[in-house]
Formats: structure tokens, sequence, C-alpha cells
């Protein structure tokens, strides 16, 4: 009841979000974010549930403290700066832009302000001046800007800091975040023309995705699995991560078993989980911190620091834990396509959780029947609630996948990731030797093999199952959605309720 009550309370925030903010997260009444969020760890705390309260607190004091003591601070310091003043800089990342009259007005989330030797980071940040040659295409979403002028005027409104400049020059640039990652950029590249090498064109415009969360070009491969709605497979998220975990924990424990020191350490399932936990990260680096793959190793650090202290480990708090930390350190994530689908995907996962059958030890085709059954339920669950941002932003909406998961995910996990992980480690390891190294062509070959199976597989599934997608197309404001989603969710209450599942989803657990 306590963590169904803490969604409702979520949704109500999105529905409010999406009544009260068309452009930026300052036109919300942060106010009440703030008291939602101390509302949550507080919450959390009395449930004994320590360290998600201590990650709600943080957040919020984070918060607070940029919306009541930074923001005013930072406005009064601005006004005393005058146009014979050395010029201001401000680098961030475009999340929109656009023109009034004859001043050109960009939002940047997050941004950097430097003036002289002082520097301040905002969560989000607006610049206006004059037209003149600058282009409105020159400002596209998520461009990495530095931007110079002098400044004329500084002004808060709704909790947004305007920043009016002149003599403006702009360029594009990289976040400290972004040159330290260069290094893993490009070894990402190298790891990338490396597989080129090897693999034919349609399966590396696979391979590419999977597992180096890099789409480098457009194929009729990429097409078939997003007009049938399984593009998902292609993002790097919970199932690879997961995998990634499991296949991590086995390695370890297996050269483990050399030391018996080690195997007696009170201590070593936790440094098994620490070190499995800590090469992740490294992987997500690699990849750039793409959202689905960075949320799948979030929850999973959550999850075991929980586990670690004794507390309950529901993958519900962790989800939205998550959710919050993402938006309180970014809040341009919000617009962000892979964060809403991730998010909403893997929420209704959860929440259909108590409806899935546990699979025991029975007869072969009674564990097939209960496992299709869980296949169609999880499915149904996640397409309802990530249908109307589908069909908001590709106009198409497909069944495809009620029939195409039950056969897709677990020819992904059993057959193409172990094969082409393997690849990718080899590739790894051997990072500087030249091609045709010990077994590397072997590995890619069998990857291809694999992934070849897996498309033709799909292709020929969508030829018996293409009647299945179909045009929709809707234009929902802000608090459609919200009242979409909380209807949707008091069914699910009303559900659980009834069969006595609360109790189950607080806890993760199966029917």
């Amino acid at each position: 009841m306590v963590f169904f009550m803490m969604t409702i309370g979520a949704v109500l925030l999105a529905l409010w979000v999406g009544f009260r903010y068309p452009v930026s997260l300052w036109q919300l009444h942060l106010e009440w974010l703030l008291l939602l969020a101390a509302g949550m760890g507080g919450w959390c705390w009395y449930y004994r549930l320590r360290t998600i309260a201590c990650l709600f607190f943080v957040g919020t004091f984070y918060l607070g403290y940029h919306l009541f003591f930074l923001l005013p601070a930072w406005q009064q310091r601005l006004e005393t700066i005058s146009v014979t003043d050395p010029p201001l800089w401000v680098q961030g990342k475009v999340i929109q832009a656009s023109q009034e009259n004859e001043y050109l007005s960009i939002t940047l989330a997050p941004a950097d302000v430097y003036w002289q030797e002082r520097h301040q980071h905002f969560l989000e940040l607006s610049i206006r001046f004059l037209k003149k040659r600058s282009s409105l295409r020159s400002f596209y979403h998520q461009r990495s800007i530095q931007v110079s002028g002098l400044l004329k005027d500084a002004h808060l409104e709704n909790q947004q800091l305007t920043l009016v400049l002149e003599d403006v020059l702009y360029h594009s640039t990289l976040f400290p975040l972004e040159r330290m990652l260069y290094p893993a950029q490009v070894a990402r590249q190298r790891l990338i023309k490396r597989a080129a090498f090897y693999l034919s064109p349609e399966t590396f415009a696979l391979y590419s995705p999977v597992i180096l969360a890099k789409p480098v070009y457009r194929s009729e491969a990429l097409e078939l699995f997003r007009s049938t709605g399984m593009a998902h497979l292609l993002s790097i998220s919970g199932l690879h991560i997961g995998l990634l975990f499991w296949l991590g924990m086995g390695l370890i424990k297996q050269m483990s078993r050399f030391s018996e020191r080690l195997l007696g350490w009170v201590h070593f399932p936790q440094f098994c989980q620490l070190v499995t936990v800590m090469g992740l990260w490294v992987y997500v680096g690699l990849l750039a911190f793409p959202i689905p793959a960075l949320r799948a190793v979030v929850m999973l650090t959550l999850m075991v620091m929980l586990r670690w202290t004794g507390q309950a480990h529901a993958a519900l708090q962790s989800l939205l834990t998550t959710a919050f930390l993402f938006i309180c350190f970014n809040p341009a994530v919000i617009y962000d396509l892979s964060f809403q689908l991730s998010f909403v995907a893997v929420f209704y996962i959860i929440i259909a959780l108590p409806f899935l059958y546990h699979v025991s030890r029975k007869s072969f085709w009674q564990k097939m029947g209960k496992m299709a059954i869980n296949s169609l339920l999880i499915t149904g669950s996640v397409l309802l609630g990530i249908w109307p941002i589908v069909a908001t932003h590709f106009q198409q909406f497909s069944l495809e996948p009620f029939w195409l998961n039950m056969v897709m995910v677990p020819l992904l996990a059993f057959l193409v990731l172990p094969f082409c992980f393997a690849a990718f480690f080899h590739s790894l390891f051997l990072f500087n030797a030249p091609p045709f190294t010990f077994l590397e062509q072997e590995l890619f070959q069998l990857s291809e093999w694999s992934l070849k199976i897996w498309l033709e597989i799909l292709s020929l599934l969508h030829h018996w199952g293409s009647w299945g997608t179909f045009s929709v197309q809707i234009e929902w404001e802000g608090w459609h959605y919200g009242l979409y989603y909380l209807s949707t969710l008091l069914f699910y209450y009303v559900l659980l309720r009834r069969e006595g599942m609360l109790k189950n989803l607080s806890k993760s657990k199966y029917r």
C-alpha cells in the first residue's frame, strides 16, 4: 500500500508537470515539488527505508538550495555588472530555441556561467540576444554551446534566470564530463570499426546498438525492428545489464575457487557484487551513459546498496528514486524520449509482477504455458503504459510485440547476447592488436550467425503478423497524459486490492 500511494503521488506530480511545464521546469511551483519530495523521504524514513529516504532528502536540499538561495543571490550579483565590465561566458546544452521579434531566446539545461574568476552551475538558464546573422537552426536540440557577450540585463521570472547579452559570439564546445569521456568515445569508435571489419552491413547495424549503444546508420534491419514495435530490444537496458551482472558474478566466483581464504571470507558475496557493479559502471561509461543503460545500472546499484544495509529492496522504490535523481540533477531529461519510454515501460512491468505466475519445477509444458502467460501479461502491461508516447512520436502502434516478445526475447538472451558479448570482450582485451587475432574472427562469425538467425525469424514472424501494425495519431496535452496514467494506476490498484496482492507489489513478488 505504501509503495502504491507513492506511485499515485508520482503520477499526480506528472499531471501537475504536464499542466505547468510547457517550456521550463521553473514554471512549476517548485515549492510543491520540494514538499512532495520531502514527504516521500519522510514516508520512506518512517517505514525504515533509510537509504532511499536519504537520497530523497539530498535531492530536496539540492533543489531547495538552487531555488531559494542560489538564483536570487546570482540575480543580485549580475545586476551589479555593467556593459563596461569584462564579457560573460555561458556554457550549456540547448533544450529550446525561439525567436521573439528581433531577439533570439535560448534555454540551456544544464548551464555554467563564468565571469572573471567566478563560476556557477545552474540547472537551467535562458539567454536573449539580437538575432543579427544568427540562425535559429544553429541552436538545435542538445547542442553543446558556449556563448560570450556583454551583460545588458539580468532578471528572475517564474524562477528562471534570464540573461540579456550584447555583442554575442558563440561556438560549439564540450562539457567537462564530455572531455573526461573523450578517450572512452575514441575507444568505442575503434571497437565499432573493429566490429565493422568482420560483420556484414546488416548484422553490424544490429550489433552496434545492441552492444555499443551506437546506431551507426539506417538500414532495413533497423526499420524492421521499428515497424514491428521491437526497437526496445536494440536498446541496452535491464536485460543486457542483468545478464552482464550474473555473468560477472559467476566469473568472479569461479576464479575465486583457487583461493580457499577468499571463499571463506564472510564478506565475499558483497565483494563480488561490488566488483561486478563497478565493472558495469565502466561499461556504461564506455557507452557515454545512455539513459536506458544508466537507469538499469543506477537501479541495480540502489538494490545492491539496500541489500547490504539489510533494508527492503523492492524494485518500485528503486525505480522512483532513480527517476527523481535523474530529474533533480538534469531537469531537461524529462523531455528525452528514451527517458520517458524507459521509465514508463519498467514501471508498468513492476506493477504487473504480482499478476505473474511463479514458474515452479513442474512438467515442461506447464512451465512453457506459465512463461507464455507471463510474457503476454508483461507485454500487455508495457503497451498499456507506452502506447500514448509511441503514438504521439511515431504515429503508429503495433500489436505484434504480444507474440514477438515470446520468441525474440529468449533468442536475444540465450543466443545473440552471449556470442556478441564474447566477441566484444575479446576485442576489448586485444584492443591494440592487429586483426585476425586468436579466436576473434571465429567469435564474430558466431555473432553474425546469431544475428542473422534473429533477424530472419523476426522477418518471418512479421510477414505472418503484419496486420497487427496500424497508424495512430493523437494530439494530447499534458493533462490528457496525466489523466490517462492516473486512470490506469487506479485500475491496477483496484485489481491488486481485489486479489489481495498489494503486499506482493511492495516486495516485487509473484503470485
